[in-house]
């Protein structure tokens, strides 16, 4: 599969580190499945492992706040971060 990124390297599967936030606080996930790029570099985690943390994430209730299921509140975390990237929020 050719990278999305730089359009001529080669992705690969790797075990790299995934950052974020949730809630305010920092979030390391130590080894996540991801592809990598033999030729710029570029890490991205894989979706699945993404697709589960979201399920993760939006099934526990948020923090200081009584739960309330998330057709009502309309709001959904999201996760979006990156194997090589810096902290990013979850959530809205």
């Amino acid at each position: 599969m050719l990278c999305p990124n730089c359009g001529i390297g080669r992705l690969r599967w790797v075990q790299a580190p995934f950052f974020c936030q949730l809630d305010g606080e920092p979030v390391l996930v130590p080894q996540v499945p991801a592809l990598n790029c033999d030729i710029c570099g570029e890490t991205r985690p894989d979706p699945d492992f993404i697709q589960w943390l979201e399920m993760l994430v939006n099934s526990r209730p948020v923090r200081g706040k009584a739960q309330q299921p998330a057709s009502r509140t309309g709001k959904r975390r999201s996760v979006i971060g990156g194997a090589q990237g810096g902290m990013r929020e979850l959530g809205s």
